[in-house]
C-alpha cells in the first residue's frame, strides 16, 4: 500500500499544507482518492485499536490513578482525553505560540515605528556615520522580526485547528465503532439503523 501524501510530504509542505493541493485541484474526487489520503494513524482500524487500548486501560483504573479516588468509576471521557493527550498538548502548544505572536506583533510594530520616527527627527542616537549604521541595523532587525511574527502566527494557528479537527474525527470514528460493536454484541443481526441512532444518542 502506497504511503499517504502527508506521510511523503517534506517539513515545508507539512508546515504550509502543500501536500493537500493535488487533491484540491482535481475536478472530481472519488472515494478511492480520499482513501489514499488517509495516514496510517487515521485509518479506522488503527483508530479503533488505539482507542480500545485506552478504554481497556481506563476500565482497569490505570489512567491517572493517583489523581482519582479509589471508588471512581471508569469514564469514557477520561479514556478519550487520555487517548488524545498528545494531540491536545500539541494543540495547546500551537495556540500558545500563536498568542505569543499575536501579542508580540503590536509591540514589534510600535518599536519599528518609534525607530523610524527617531531617525526622521535626527535624535542624537542617530547622528554620525556609526550611529546611522546602528540605527539602520535596528530598523532592519525590527522589520525582520515583524516579518517572522506575521509569517509564523497564521501557520501555528492553522496547525492548531488542523490538530483539533483531526482529533475530533478520530474520536468520532472511535465512538462510532464502539456503538457498532455494542449493537452487534447486544442485538446481533437484528440491529437496525434506528437502534444504532438510539444508542449513539
Amino acid at each position: 500500500m502506497a504511503a499517504a501524501p502527508e506521510d511523503r510530504a517534506s517539513l515545508y509542505a507539512l508546515a504550509r499544507f502543500n501536500w493537500v493541493e493535488p487533491l484540491l485541484f482535481r475536478d472530481r474526487i472519488t472515494a478511492s482518492d480520499l482513501r489514499g489520503t488517509l495516514c496510517a494513524r487515521d485509518d479506522p482500524t488503527t483508530v479503533a485499536e488505539d482507542f480500545e487500548r485506552a478504554w481497556v486501560e481506563e476500565r482497569s483504573r490505570r489512567v491517572c490513578a493517583w489523581l482519582r479516588p479509589a471508588h471512581a468509576k471508569p469514564s469514557l471521557l477520561v479514556a478519550l482525553l487520555w487517548w488524545q493527550r498528545r494531540r491536545i498538548l500539541a494543540m495547546v502548544g500551537f495556540y500558545a505560540a500563536f498568542w505569543v505572536c499575536f501579542v508580540a506583533q503590536p509591540a514589534v510594530v510600535a518599536a519599528f515605528l518609534e525607530q523610524l520616527q527617531r531617525g526622521r527627527e535626527g535624535e542624537p542616537g542617530h547622528r554620525g556615520d556609526g550611529a546611522d549604521d546602528a540605527g539602520a541595523g535596528g530598523d532592519y532587525t525590527l522589520a525582520l522580526a515583524l516579518f517572522v511574527v506575521s509569517l509564523v502566527a497564521p501557520v501555528v494557528e492553522h496547525h492548531a485547528w488542523y490538530i483539533g479537527i483531526r482529533a475530533s474525527g478520530q474520536v468520532t470514528a472511535a465512538l462510532s465503532g464502539l456503538v457498532m460493536r455494542r449493537c452487534v454484541s447486544q442485538r446481533g443481526a437484528t440491529t437496525t439503523a434506528g437502534d444504532v441512532a438510539s444508542l449513539a444518542s
